[in-house]
Formats: structure tokens, sequence, C-alpha cells
């Protein structure tokens, strides 16, 4: 909760007591009406530095309200005549003062729980020594048609946000959250199924971003590591991972995936996932597939603009300051997915692909014959289910009836249920090949498959569980993963030993690597 609304909120309590106690005002020597115009004005005023500094939002509705029917019966107050003596009151009168008093109390404290249940996020502070850019670049692929639209003539059409090390301007101010566009915020939570206007303080928040930043200067050049985010995950929700990556001197290209994210802001417009016919029904693994084989076609087709940012083909800070020569790729959920994708299997960009990192994406491809793989790490949640592929696909007879039904209405048949299996199986076990060679299989224990992305922190502490975050909580959870990437990263790509994977190990004991 924020500070003034915090202020609002116990402000409204204690007016609330002294209106209901007013035999309190006699010791101060103040008349009930001082006591109804002083309490209206002062409630009024934290009202209006709320609005201004911090914003509206619809949790503090009944503290809103509160402060509205306050200055309306201090303004009826100030209007009334005095009488000449007080009318003894009824009984009754007294009762039902007592029961609207308690409603109010009760409505005040509903604002405060939404407001701590569904808090504006705070960002955790970037860890690295440079000041952190952020720059947008909408991009059109005019060699792909628009795939999610059966017959479309439309071409492929994306957001990408540039996170890059800085020359800091204490003179900007840092970029909000969400791009700071409520009616984003609001389509993408509505996407997924929550009331877009519970959740649209995430705009509110402030991230650790600048724009209009100049490229750090410390280096000519610095590694690029693209990221793509999970189905239905917004890329806004991995912006911490992003900000650590690029304060350690890297340019994060974090690729916004229309009608895989959600809700995307395009220049002229806002495009939803449901706008897509292809996810009107069941999500069956084949159609997955095709998903993050679009997200590895993206990624190769940002490939090229970054070849002709840096080139100086098109109008850039980034000209001749992107060392191609040195690209990582990460994603997390399907986003890992298709990252694990393009280092195994895409040979449009081969040897480029210094490392991959995949968090906790089910792999869904196997690797060409004799394809020459990208270095790996694999991150997953605590279940740790590489080694227990059960857990993705359970069997049949494993299964509570209601869930059996389920599948049976998506996969039409027992036999496809467990073809499907068996190919998700085998997917698994040639990871694993891939995994025992390196030894890089981590897990952290107490996590769940939403702790890799800034979730965590849009929520209050009991929703943590209920929304995948886990027990380990988002910030130590992130404080792990981005450990464990820069860690990766630094070997691979600034040929740099940093700290060793082993001894990230010893410094979390969350922090578990699998020996195959």
């Amino acid at each position: 909760m924020r500070i003034i609304e915090l202020v609002l909120l116990l402000l409204n309590c204690a007016t609330l007591f002294f209106m209901v106690f007013r035999r309190f005002s006699k010791a101060f020597n103040r008349s009930t009406k001082a006591i109804w115009i002083g309490g209206a004005a002062l409630n009024l005023i934290v009202l209006l530095l709320h609005i201004v500094l911090e914003g509206l939002r619809i949790q503090m509705l009944f503290s809103y309200a509160f402060v509205f029917a306050l200055v309306s019966v201090a303004v009826i107050v100030t209007l009334k005549k005095p009488r000449e003596k007080e009318k003894p009151k009824r009984r009754r009168v007294v009762v039902f003062k007592g029961i609207g008093t308690g409603f109010v109390f009760l409505a005040l404290s509903l604002s405060a729980i939404l407001a701590s249940l569904l808090p504006v996020p705070t960002l955790p502070t970037p860890t690295g020594n440079y000041a952190v850019g952020v720059q947008h670049l909408h991009l059109v692929d005019e060699n792909r048609n628009n795939s999610f639209f059966t017959g479309s003539l439309d071409k492929r059409e994306l957001m990408v946000k540039i996170y890059y090390p800085a020359e800091d301007e204490a003179s900007q101010p840092f970029v909000h959250y969400f791009r700071g566009s409520k009616e984003l915020a609001g389509a993408y939570l509505k996407e997924n199924g929550f009331p877009g206007a519970f959740f649209q303080q995430l705009a509110y928040a402030q991230t650790h971003s600048k724009e209009n930043l100049q490229l750090a200067r410390q280096h000519s050049s610095y590694p690029v590591i693209l990221f793509s985010h999970g189905w239905g995950f917004s890329i806004e929700l991995y912006t911490s991972l992003c900000e650590g990556l690029a304060s350690h001197g890297y340019i994060v290209i974090a690729i916004d995936h229309t009608y895989l994210n959600g809700a995307s802001l395009l220049p002229d417009r806002i495009v939803r996932t449901s706008e897509a016919p292809i996810f009107s029904g069941s999500l069956l693994p084949e159609t997955l597939r095709g998903m993050a084989q679009t997200m590895t076609d993206d990624s190769i087709f940002v490939i090229d603009v970054l070849e002709k940012l840096d080139s100086g083909n098109r109008d850039s800070i980034f000209r001749n300051r992107l060392d191609l020569d040195n690209i990582g790729i990460a994603g997390h959920s399907l986003g890992g997915a298709a990252s694990y994708n393009l280092a195994i299997n895409d040979s449009r960009i081969p040897s480029r692909i210094n490392a991959a990192i995949n968090l906790d994406g089910d792999p869904l491809f196997t690797p060409e014959p004799n394809a020459e793989l990208a270095p790996i790490l694999m991150l997953t949640n605590g279940e740790n289910w590489v080694v227990n592929p059960d857990i993705l696909m359970p069997k049949l007879e494993d299964m509570p009836e209601e869930y059996y039904a389920l599948i049976l209405e998506d996969f039409g048949a027992e036999a496809v249920y467990n073809a499907e299996r068996q190919r998700e199986a085998q997917v698994i076990r040639e990871l694993s090949v891939i995994l025992a060679d390196s030894q890089t299989l981590f897990f952290i224990k107490g996590s769940l498959h939403s702790a890799y992305s800034d979730l965590g922190f849009c929520l209050g502490k009991p929703l943590e569980q209920l929304f995948g975050i886990g027990t380990t909580g988002p910030a130590k959870t992130l404080e792990i993963t981005q450990a464990l990437m820069l860690a990766y990263f630094d070997q691979h790509l600034k040929g740099q030993p940093g700290s060793s994977l082993d001894t990230l190990v010893e410094t979390y004991s969350e922090l578990q690597r699998v020996k195959l």
C-alpha cells in the first residue's frame, strides 16, 4: 500500500472515531460543527494529494465514498441553523447509528484489504553498475503474413522493447510500468480472465528505466540477449529480469510476441489475443508447437533487424554498438520453449547463438540430426518436472474423473493423448541428454511457474500461492534467477568466469543442481 493511501485510510478511521464519540471534542472546547468541518477539510486535502501524487484506483473506492459523504455532511452542518437545545436521542436512533458506523468501518477495512492484496508493484532495484535506458521499436516483417488469421494478407507486426546500459541523466524521469497505460494493463488482465479495473494500478508503478538516454560509453559494444515471454504473459512482467541484465552490461531485446501475450500496445491500437480465432478452442500440444515456432521466427526476424541497426541501415543509437557475434537467448514458459528451439534447430543463424536459457518451459521440440547446439541451461520450478515428466502429462489412470473428462474433450480419444504423452516423454529425454553433457539443469525449491516473472510483486502475500508464485517468494526467486542467468551469460557471452554455477548453489540454499 502506498504512503498517502495508508495515511488516508488511517485518517478516515480516526475521523469516524471522533464523529461517533463526539464527547471527546468537548475536551478540546471545539463545537460539533468545527469537528465536522475540520475533519472533512483534512480528509479532502489528503484525498487530493493522493489523486495528484499517486492516482485513483478502484480498491480505494470505499475510502473515496467516505470522504465524499463526510464533505457533504460538513456542508449541511455548516449551512444548518443551530438549535437552542439538542433533543435527547432515542435508543432506536443510537442503534441505527451504531450499525451504520459498523458498516462504514467494515467498508474502510475492505478498501485496506483490497489495496494490500492488489498493491501498486514495487520492482526490485537492478544490481548492476549501469543505469538502464529503454526504447520501443515497432517492427513489421514484410516476408511473413499474419499466421493467426487464415488467409490474411496482413504482415506480422511486433513491438520490441530494448533495455540497454546507459549514461544516466538525473533530470529524466523513470518510465512507468506497462508503459503508463491503464488501457494496456486493463486489456492484458481482461484477456487473462481478471477484472481489468482491479489491476489498472499496474500502470502507476515506476520501473528503473529511463527513455532517451545515451548508450553507455564504457565499452565499444555490448553483447545481446533476446528474451521471449510466456504464453499469456505480458513482456512488461519481465521488466525486473531485463533491467537487471541491462544494468550488468547487456543489451536486452524483449520481444512482445503479438497475439501470444494477452495484449500489445501498437502505435495506433491495442491488439488482444482473443482477436485471433486460432485461440477459440483448447490449446493442444500441436497448437503450442506452432505458437512456439512463431516465437522462434519472430526472434530470427528481430536478429535481422538488429543487423540493420548495427550496420547503420536504420537510424539508431545502436549503430556499431551491438556485439552480434555474442548473442544469448532466454525465455520463460512458451518463450523458453522457443528459445530452446532456436538453440537446437535453426540453421539460419549458425554459431551466433552462444548461449540459451530456458526458464521452466516445456521443450516441445527435438534437435535436428547432427545439429550444432548452442550451450543450454534449464531452470525449472520446484516440482522439477524434467526428472518426472508425469507431472506435465500424467497417466490417464492416475487422473481424477473430472480431469479425465476434460482431457478426452480436448484430445478426442485416449489413443491420441497417449501418443502425445509418449512424444512428450521423448522430448524431455532428449533434453536430459543435452543437459547431462553440461550438467546445467537447475531448479529452485519452493518456486512455482509464475515466479520467474514480476507477477508476485503485483500481488499481496496471501495470493502468491494461488497465482503460482510459490513459498520461496518473488523477490528471492528472481534474485536467484538473475544471478544464475548472469553467471551463465558472463561465461558464454563475455568470456568471464564470473561466479561459477557451483558457487551459486553454495550461496543459495534454494538453488539445486540436478545431476543427470
